[in-house]
């Protein structure tokens, strides 16, 4: 498991599931999302998720995680 993807378990699959497959907080994967858009989320909030839920190097491993999982399958 690699540090995003723990980070992602310990912070955010309370609200957006395993592997970003929705729950609570809308669904992540195969979502098409680009870096820009995950660090304005992180970094500003959205909805019910807090902004700053984490920052420096964990905000961009749990970045760089996201937009792996959300990328579509080509």
């Amino acid at each position: 498991m690699g540090r995003g993807e723990a980070i992602f378990e310990r912070e955010c699959t309370g609200c957006h599931g395993e592997r970003g497959e929705g729950d609570v907080g809308p669904a992540l994967f195969e979502t098409g999302l680009d870096a820009t858009e995950v660090t304005a989320a992180v970094e500003q909030g959205r909805g019910i998720m807090p902004a700053g839920i984490v920052t420096g190097q964990e905000q961009a491993d749990v970045v760089a995680y996201v937009v792996s999982v959300s990328s579509p399958p080509q």
